[in-house]
């Protein structure tokens, strides 16, 4: 988590991506920050599918905690407790 954390950033700051685009922080790590510039992707199409995918996930996995961070907010013991 700390690597990506920093890659992420750094990514944000380097290229000017959003730290919320999944699409374009996979292809900036897949690529590299220069290559991403360069738009070595652009003839990639399994890499395009492949980030597509990533993209996919990460919504996934955010509607996921949207749904339980109510719940998440209570605390072990609560929810022990209380159901």
């Amino acid at each position: 988590i700390d690597f990506m954390g920093w890659f992420i950033s750094k990514t944000h700051t380097v290229n000017g991506i959003s730290k919320w685009d999944a699409y374009e922080q996979y292809l900036n790590y897949h690529e590299g920050w220069g290559g991403y510039r360069r738009q070595t992707y652009a003839q990639k199409g399994w890499l395009i599918q492949t980030s597509r995918k990533v993209q996919a996930r990460a919504e996934r996995y955010g509607a996921q905690l949207r749904s339980c961070e109510e719940e998440l907010k209570r605390g072990w013991f609560e929810r022990l407790l209380f159901g």
